[in-house]
């Protein structure tokens, strides 16, 4: 089941309010795919330019994330946290080895 992972930096101070924007999109695409599942982490650090960053990880039970799935995904977070993304977002598809 390939999950989908997609990572950034962000200001630390906008932390608070990126996560919000982050779990109010993660909400909106349970509704539409209620077998999605989605999960927002940081690092637990702050660099030197008082940046951290944040993971997206999503999977979706049975099916996985295929990758249309992980296009609209994707297009729809980055429009979601397009005020908060410092530099560039990263994507990578993952699944499991047996």
């Amino acid at each position: 089941m390939r999950r989908l992972f997609v990572y950034y930096r962000i200001a630390a101070a906008d932390l608070d309010t990126a996560v919000a924007a982050v779990k109010t999109l993660h909400a909106a695409l349970r509704t539409e795919q209620p077998a999605l599942r989605c999960e927002v982490l940081r690092r637990p650090r702050v660099d030197a330019a008082g940046l951290l960053t944040l993971m997206e990880a999503y999977t979706a039970d049975n099916t996985g994330i295929d990758e249309p799935r992980a296009a609209q995904i994707e297009a729809r977070a980055a429009a979601a946290m397009k005020a908060f993304v410092v530099g560039d977002r990263h994507t990578e598809i993952f699944e499991p080895t047996g």
